[in-house]
């Protein structure tokens, strides 16, 4: 129950700050900030994590006419391919290769709305994500916590390589074959400020 007040406190900073008139309030992506994907081969399966996410990249927004929805304006979070680590040399090879790292440099997500937090465990944002140069809008499911420093929205998205046109790599001659499908595990630390 405390949580909830704590959370409560938090959602209600935000809505009031972006009432403010001299400024847009924002949201401070912080370093404790991961992502991960998840993906399966017809052998194994596999994780490529960004390894870290060291940029304090601000997330300027408004609400809408009636208080529900976050708007964010200033909005994205633009990750370096190689910072992607899949825990296997050869399996970064391919991943920056499938996604094309060197014309494509970045996995770039981009936040356009934010449900505003009402006492439920869970939130709905819209999001677009571009892989190798290609933008997809993405509806994803958040699970709230916070501490007394941060708030905290972990949330998992299903893909697919072929969403973006691209396709999953196989090796040995098509021995091992990458699945299409992947998924996003998001966990995102924001700070207001």
């Amino acid at each position: 129950m405390k949580r909830l007040g704590l959370l409560s406190i938090i959602f209600s900073s935000l809505i009031f700050l972006a009432s403010r008139a001299d400024k847009d309030p924002g949201l401070v992506i912080g370093p404790e900030t991961r992502l991960i994907i998840h993906g399966q081969t017809n052998v194994n399966s596999f994780k490529c994590r960004m390894a870290f996410y060291n940029k304090l990249d601000t997330l300027a927004y408004t609400t809408d006419t009636d208080g529900c929805m976050i708007m964010f304006k200033a909005n994205k979070m633009n990750i370096p391919v190689s910072t992607f680590d899949c825990e296997n040399k050869m399996i970064n090879k391919d991943f920056y290769q499938v996604l094309q790292s060197d014309k494509h440099p970045y996995v770039q997500i981009q936040f356009v709305a934010l449900e505003r937090w009402t006492g439920e465990p869970n939130v709905g944002g819209t999001a677009y994500i571009t892989l190798a140069g290609v933008t997809k809008p993405f509806t994803i499911q958040y699970e709230v916590n916070s501490n007394s420093k941060l708030l905290l929205l972990k949330g998992q998205q299903k893909i697919a390589f072929s969403d973006f046109g691209l396709t999953a790599p196989e090796k040995m001659m098509g021995l091992i074959k990458v699945q299409d499908n992947l998924e996003v595990e998001f966990h995102l630390a924001l700070r207001v400020i």
